[in-house]
């Protein structure tokens, strides 16, 4: 969205920010920017990508693109569901009948958003597989996996998982840098070091994952 009001930002190093109070923190990145984390706060991120533009988030924009979104999703699904900005969850179950084939269901839902944000859509049984999903699928295109859950997930970064980027950070600090290695270790030691937030991040990394 800040490319198409900025078109000098295309293909440029950026780091969207905004300010809470006196702080300044990570809103969204260029996706070349690695080790750069949505909620790190912004020095942070400079320090690691110091030719970054940074450029201050528009959020009262973006949640108008995002409700029109949200509006033609609810065209073709009665379970048009928000989430983080830039991220929305429909159900499906049930549709194929009502529009002949997935393939056409999953045109409409992609049509749904202006080209320029260059969709994705995953399709799995629960809400964090099918977003990881989402991320493996080509731009303007869908994707399902196509092996068990825990086999899919174990390649992708911990900084993938719904959690403070702080509890990334000391995940990464243990060597725990992929869902693999995260579902490697039985569920007690994990449980300990972040409580209940462990046992739900264990569980995801397992593809244990029926919201």
């Amino acid at each position: 969205l800040e490319a198409t009001h900025n078109p000098k930002l295309a293909g440029r190093h950026v780091i969207l920010y905004q300010r809470i109070g006196s702080r300044r923190e990570v809103v969204d990145i260029s996706p070349a920017l690695s080790g750069v984390l949505p909620g790190m706060l912004l020095h942070e991120a400079q320090s690691r990508w110091r030719d970054a533009i940074l450029v201050e988030a528009d959020p009262a924009r973006y949640e108008q693109v995002y409700e029109h979104i949200l509006g033609r999703l609810g065209q073709w699904s009665p379970v048009v569901e928000r989430a983080k900005p830039g991220c929305v969850y429909v159900g499906i179950d049930g549709l194929e009948t009502t529009y002949g084939t997935e393939d056409r269901l999953i045109d409409r839902l992609l049509n749904s958003f202006p080209r320029v944000l260059e969709p994705r859509l995953g399709i799995s049984n629960g809400k964090f597989s099918a977003y990881i999903a989402a991320l493996k699928a080509p731009p303007g295109r869908a994707f399902h996996p196509p092996v068990p859950l825990k086999e899919f997930l174990a390649s992708f970064s911990v900084d993938v998982l719904p959690a403070p980027w702080d509890i990334k950070d000391r995940l990464h600090g243990f060597g725990l840098h992929t869902l693999g290695h995260l579902a490697a270790l039985p569920i007690g030691p994990v449980q300990a070091q972040f409580g209940p937030l462990g046992a739900r991040i264990w569980e995801l990394a397992q593809g244990f994952d029926h919201a």
